[in-house]
């Protein structure tokens, strides 16, 4: 009797996670046939835009905390002259 019960249960179980499947692929299904030439453009407009920045760069500093770029050169040095 109780092994009825639970086959049961499997069974409603199963057939929720069927229909669940069935609803989830259908709402797929209308978005990627029926809407997507409207989802093509609110995607276009969410990522194609023109945008000018003029930001400062910051200074940087060497480890005694003096500003480099401006008043120093810069120089490589690659190891010791052959």
């Amino acid at each position: 009797m109780i092994g009825k019960y639970i086959k049961l249960r499997v069974f409603l179980v199963g057939l929720a996670f069927i229909v669940l499947f069935a609803v989830i692929g259908a709402k797929a299904v209308h978005l990627q046939v029926y809407r997507s030439p409207w989802l093509a453009q609110k995607a276009s407009s969410q990522y194609e835009q023109s945008l000018k920045s003029t930001g400062k760069r910051g200074t940087v500093y060497d480890r005694n905390f003096e500003g480099n770029g401006r008043h120093h050169r810069c120089h490589l040095d690659c190891g010791p002259a052959v």
